[in-house]
């Protein structure tokens, strides 16, 4: 499979992890899977204009290396938006998802919502 499509297939298989722990109230593990799935679909779209890869799994740095390519077009995020964006990178990884990623639907509303659409974004583009 090629690098773009084996990011894309990962991506999609983080969806339905995502999808299936939303299902079962799984908060924090959809959380987790959908911004996984989020950072696989940016790195997909690096690999398919033979850009190289960042290793970082923060998806604002992502984008910004995406915008500073000119392979997206920056925009500013919506206002409601950023007061509950975090970053998440490897200092997930070392205090785990407790207290990183919300508890509650409610909570994990915007970036569940958000992160759907990069995958599918990705895909079509």
């Amino acid at each position: 499979m090629p690098p773009t499509e084996d990011w894309i297939h990962k991506a999609e298989e983080d969806m339905v992890m995502a999808r299936l722990a939303v299902t079962n109230a799984l908060w924090s593990p959809a959380c987790f899977h959908a911004q996984q799935a989020a950072e696989k679909a940016l790195k997909a779209l690096f690999e398919s204009v033979a850009l190289p890869v960042p290793r970082t799994h923060d998806l604002v740095v992502l984008l910004n290396h995406l915008e500073s390519a000119r392979i997206l077009d920056p925009q500013p995020p919506s206002p409601s938006f950023v007061p509950r964006a975090r970053p998440v990178g490897p200092q997930v990884l070392a205090r785990g998802t407790m207290g990183t990623y919300p508890s509650t639907r409610r909570g994990a509303g915007a970036g569940w919502n958000g992160r759907q659409g990069n995958v599918a974004w990705t895909r079509a583009g």
